[in-house]
């Protein structure tokens, strides 16, 4: 593709320079399992958060956590987080990060699963070992992606984003199989 510029020289632009992966049918035993994964995260209560790409302003992410600090007087010594942005106070609560993250979990959903039912749809997703620590490695390709996706999203560490923990996989398992999960614990350890 080329796309004439101010001075009329061609720009060249490649066609699939900013694709993130390309990922060819999964095998034929798999397949079921990977259609019903896309099917799933599609209805799945995260779809959300998976498909919405807002604007991100960096100048006011960076102006409200140099100014955020936990109001520690609710029950448990947690409370909501208190900022300035634009001289004006702000105020984020759980339940406001939970409406608009849009996952539809409640407090009472279950935070991690038992370990049969995670190690059962482990091996359904190809990874035969390695619970409680799952390794993103022993999965196939276009699992490996999901679960890349995955801890990019969740994960509190900033590198090293190659096993999941129990919670992880918990919380993996739970989108796979549509299962109801409540998500917040994920975020409140990052």
């Amino acid at each position: 593709m080329t796309q004439a510029i101010a001075d009329q020289r061609p720009l060249e632009v490649e066609l699939f320079h900013n694709q993130a992966g390309y990922l060819s049918d999964p095998p034929a035993n798999y397949f079921e399992l990977f259609n019903s994964l896309i099917i799933g995260l599609n209805d799945c209560r995260i779809r959300h958060a998976l498909k919405t790409n807002p604007d991100i302003c960096h100048d006011y992410i960076k102006s409200f956590w140099l100014s955020a600090k936990v109001n520690r007087k609710g029950a448990n010594g947690a409370g909501p987080i208190v900022a300035k942005l634009k001289k004006k106070e702000t105020i984020i609560t759980e339940v406001i990060v939970r409406e608009l993250l849009k996952f539809g979990d409640q407090p009472n959903h279950p935070t991690s699963y038992e370990q049969d039912r995670v190690v059962q749809t482990l091996h359904r997703m190809s990874n035969e070992r390695g619970y409680p620590t799952v390794l993103k490695k022993l999965f196939l390709l276009y699992w490996r992606l999901l679960v890349y996706i995955f801890l990019q999203c969740i994960a509190e560490n900033k590198g090293g984003l190659d096993q999941l923990n129990k919670i992880q996989a918990s919380a993996l398992v739970s989108l796979v199989n549509n299962w109801d999960y409540n998500f917040w614990p994920l975020f409140s350890i990052i």
